[in-house]
């Protein structure tokens, strides 16, 4: 995802961003994708599991991507959301503020012992403070491992060993706006390791990111 969002810019397309985030993933020695890629510009954001990945971008969209690699019998599950021109409207950056703080507060709160329905009323709380308290909270996601949604007892407390999705979001259907973050974790004997490190989150990484690379350059180093 993080060469995708550094070729992306007004007038490619969802499916060059897909191509540019598989070829890396081939290139670095992944054994293959773990699900079909999401890249919903705009409008497209709206529909789950959109996989049309075939509108042109433009200036003023949002795109949510969601992707991930298989390797070694691990799959990961990891979204992000960020505006083709590199800049986030008042709401767009209200909501993604939002959700950056609610995940990295759910992922703090991921130690044994806990409950998803204590992650749940931690994002509550932060979505009412910065109003968005008609949003559902979700909490902590779903088990990732062999299958990118996998088994396991999700009423059970956290465990060492887990390995769980976190993915916060906002969704306004009137502004055509969906605001994701999504990481997966592995559940520690004192708290929650990050595993898909090394793709920006915070706004000024993530902007600064956004067309720094030319397609013509292709996907590689």
């Amino acid at each position: 995802i993080r060469r995708a969002i550094a070729v992306t810019r007004p007038g490619l397309y969802e499916y060059s961003l897909e191509a540019a985030a598989r070829a890396w993933f081939d290139w670095s020695g992944a054994d293959g994708v773990a699900f079909p890629a999401i890249v919903a510009s705009g409008p497209n954001a709206l529909t789950w599991h959109y996989a049309a990945n075939s509108r042109q971008l433009e200036a003023d969209d949002l795109v949510v991507m969601d992707f991930g690699a298989d390797m070694g019998h691990l799959t990961i599950d990891v979204t992000r959301t960020w505006p083709v021109d590199g800049e986030f409207s008042e709401l767009e950056l209200r909501a993604y503020r939002c959700v950056l703080e609610a995940e990295k507060a759910i992922i703090a709160a991921m130690r044994p012992g806990a409950t998803r329905k204590d992650t749940v009323e931690v994002e509550k709380a932060i979505l009412e403070k910065w109003g968005f308290a008609d949003q559902r909270a979700g909490g902590a996601g779903h088990f990732v491992g062999m299958a990118v949604h996998d088994v396991g007892d999700e009423a059970a407390p956290f465990a060492p060993g887990m390995v769980i999705a976190v993915e916060p979001m906002i969704m306004i259907d009137d502004k055509e706006l969906h605001c994701r973050i999504e990481d997966t974790v592995l559940i520690t004997g004192d708290g929650a390791e990050i595993l898909t490190v090394g793709l920006p989150r915070e706004v000024d990484e993530l902007l600064a990111l956004v067309g720094s690379a030319s397609p013509a350059a292709g996907v590689l180093p």
